[in-house]
């Protein structure tokens, strides 16, 4: 043991620790700054723990516990000093430090008692070595001889643990010295020994070695046991019985009798160690199966009258085993079975048989079985082959069969000249042809049957044809449309197929736009943009095929309402200077506000939403702030921070989006912003020749906020015209003139 700390730190813990007030929280918070000498609690300490710290100062330094009061001991292992931090110090305290409570004095001389004597290698051993008198605590010691092998002494609390490993007898001298400090009376040893015995063998039991029996025929096995005292009583568990006939003899485990019934039974059989109670009984689960007399398997025949049969051979089970013979009555004339069980001839006449089946197994013991499974046909019909449904469609599965008739029923099909269409095949043993058309047109072949159980019958062709027709399908319409402007209705026509009346379906058309069942688009479309949309066209037997088509809607004409001019925006150096960052930061009711971060982001997705390089989703102002000067600062042309600077002019301009709170007012005043309800996103600017490439019009007015739209859609669409923009936006925050 030793204390975490020099000098008397553990006299104060112990003068805590006999003088606790307050909550266990207050004295842990104590002891902690006692023994870390510091303040710096994860939380401010409770007045009563700083009283309590200080009195342990002041009274602490030479305090001695009374005899039965408490004492802080310190186990050997572990850091020297605790950490700094509370939360780090009060989880090695709890590790490193516990109570125990002052012994009283004692100066007689100490006694010493040795520990168990005996243990059973393999098995656990736990004992002590028991000091008396002297002054506590002891220190304990092997002086002499040795513990036997896998045993170890704690030499502070003198337990003796562990698993021996040797069995044998072991004698070693034990000692005890107390903490008196009296050399002459302080030391006692005892001559001590333990006796480890060799392990007792675990019980077992093993199953009956012959596992099967047979009705009326005498049956005898045995369970075995093993290990333990060699005393064994056998029984069944609960709820188990042995097959009926049979009985256990509890003394020698021998299951034995004549059994009665067929058919498997498992059971639990259980063994105790008469001459060892503190062996647990084992079970085993087994099973014993008692088969019936002999039997044989009967065989189906299907035969032809006049036509000598394929050989079959029956078998047998069951009774003494093989080798079975057999004889048969019953069978049709012209057939007979050889007494290895093999019928075999060529039936004279028609009808289903019954036989009877005589069977022997190799202790002579018979049996019968009936068989009603002979069947003698007249010769069959010549062949005959029908051709499949002779018309298909391309993509649509197909599915149609040819049809043999005569013969015995067996049949095989095979394409001995020209072709299926495309994507079809032939199920040789069914006559079905199935698959999904890919070409169209019509295609000839010759089909052929033969019969594959009477290779005597000609086999029979037919000549065969299928059409197929081509997929349902239609053409594109051409449509000019504008945003907020209705389209004259175009209607598509359907081919193809199995013919009309063709319906149509539509999906991706631009919102607003609209397809009838008919074919017929319309509708006023509300978003600009090119668009791709499928045309689904189904024929009158709802077969369907499709087509994509495209759209592109024009950008409406704006009408002009009051051009971009001073004090409607800022040059993109404002907006990275202290200035225009401090605009940001007060937005809304400032630097936590998510108010613009989340504006930009849903307005311009593709450029500012969580699927862009520069997600403000959620963020705050000094995210917004921090975006725009990273963008400001890229070598060479500054297309974003251009769009993000007019972005930025028109929020802070509109009241209705950064507000009208007295700051905002006053800092938009101070560097001359115009503002109103619809801010410098109502204002317009004249694209001039650059129009088209942005997806506009050359020379057309557009709203700030219409142009903010168009640069989010084309990076949306991957037609992003980074110079057109660039050239766009800084005219507009150039014309704006707040610098």
């Amino acid at each position: 043991m030793k204390p975490l700390v020099p000098g008397n730190t553990l006299n104060m813990v112990n003068y805590i620790l006999n003088h606790k007030v307050g909550t266990v929280q207050d004295v842990q918070d104590a002891i902690w700054l006692i023994m870390v000498g510091s303040t710096d609690l994860a939380g401010p300490a409770s007045p009563t723990a700083v009283a309590l710290a200080n009195a342990a100062i002041t009274n602490g330094a030479a305090y001695v516990p009374n005899s039965f009061g408490t004492m802080a001991v310190f186990y050997v292992t572990g850091p020297t000093t605790l950490a700094t931090t509370y939360q780090s110090a009060s989880n090695q305290l709890q590790t490193l430090f516990f109570e125990v409570p002052v012994p009283l004095a004692n100066n007689s001389t100490p006694t010493l008692a040795c520990a168990s004597s005996s243990g059973q290698a393999g098995t656990s051993y736990s004992s002590a070595l028991v000091a008396n008198g002297g002054v506590f605590p002891y220190l304990f010691s092997v002086a002499g001889g040795a513990l036997p092998p896998g045993l170890f002494l704690n030499p502070s609390a003198g337990t003796i643990t562990g698993v021996a490993s040797t069995s044998g007898s072991f004698s070693y001298t034990a000692q005890a010295v107390d903490s008196s400090g009296n050399s002459a009376t302080n030391t006692v040893t005892s001559a001590c020994s333990i006796t480890i015995s060799q392990p007792v063998t675990p019980l077992a039991l093993v199953c009956p070695a012959n596992l099967t029996g047979q009705v009326g025929v005498s049956y005898s096995s045995a369970l075995v046991a093993s290990g333990g005292t060699g005393n064994y009583s056998y029984s069944l568990a609960a709820g188990s019985i042995l097959p009926s006939g049979l009985t256990l003899n509890a003394s020698t485990g021998f299951i034995a009798g004549t059994p009665l019934l067929p058919g498997s039974v498992t059971f639990t059989g259980k063994v105790t160690d008469t001459g060892d109670s503190a062996l647990a009984p084992v079970s085993a689960t087994c099973g014993i199966s008692i088969v019936g007399p002999p039997s044989a398997n009967c065989v189906s025949i299907s035969a032809v009258q006049g036509r000598a049969i394929t050989p079959v051979t029956v078998t047998g089970s069951n009774g003494a085993g093989g080798s079975y013979t057999f004889s048969a009555t019953g069978l049709p004339a012209g057939l007979s079975m050889a007494s290895n069980g093999t019928i075999s001839g060529t039936p004279t006449v028609t009808g289903t048989f019954s036989y009877i089946v005589t069977v022997t197994d190799r202790n002579g013991n018979t049996g019968t079985t009936t068989c009603s499974s002979v069947t003698v046909t007249t010769a069959p019909t010549p062949l005959t082959l029908v051709c499949a449904s002779s018309i298909g469609q391309v993509s649509v599965p197909y599915s149609g069969s040819l049809v043999a008739g005569g013969g015995s029923g067996n049949y095989a099909f095979s394409i001995t000249g020209g072709s299926l269409p495309l994507g079809l095949s032939l199920n040789t043993s069914t006559g079905l042809i199935s698959g999904t058309p890919t070409s169209a047109g019509t295609f000839s072949f010759t089909a052929r049957v033969v019969d594959t159980t009477d290779s005597v019958l000609a086999p029979a062709t037919s000549t065969c044809g299928i059409t197929v027709a081509a997929v349902p399908s239609t053409t594109c319409a051409v449509i000019s449309a504008t945003q907020g402007v209705a389209i004259t209705p175009v209607t598509l026509s359907g081919a193809n197929g199995a013919g009309g009346t063709y319906t149509f379906t539509a999906t991706g058309l631009p919102s607003g736009l609209v397809m009838s069942t008919s074919g017929t688009i319309s509708g006023t479309p509300s978003v600009n943009g090119t668009f791709s949309y499928t045309v689904r066209v189904a024929d009158r037997n709802g077969n369907a095929g499709t087509i994509t088509c495209s759209i592109t809607v024009a950008p409406p004409v704006v009408v002009s309402a009051g051009a971009v001019g001073t004090g409607d925006t800022a040059t993109i150096g404002f907006w990275q200077n202290k200035n225009g960052q401090y605009l940001i930061s007060i937005a809304n009711g400032g630097g936590t506000s998510t108010a613009l971060a989340n504006w930009l982001a849903t307005q311009m997705p593709a450029l500012f939403g969580a699927t862009s390089a520069n997600n403000l989703t959620g963020k705050k102002n000094s995210d917004v702030a921090a975006l725009f000067t990273t963008l400001f600062k890229v070598s060479g042309t500054k297309t974003n921070a251009q769009i993000m600077g007019s972005a930025l002019a028109v929020y802070i301009t509109s009241t209705s989006l950064s507000g009208t709170d007295a700051l905002m007012v006053a800092q938009r005043t101070k560097f001359r912003f115009n503002s109103s309800t619809g801010g410098t996103g109502v204002k317009t600017w004249n694209v001039g020749s650059y129009g088209t490439a942005i997806g506009l019009v050359n020379n057309q007015s557009y709203t700030v906020l219409q142009l903010l739209a168009q640069a989010n859609l084309r990076k949306q669409l991957g037609t992003f015209d980074s110079n057109a923009f660039n050239v766009i936006f800084d005219g507009i925050n150039v014309k704006g003139d707040i610098i």
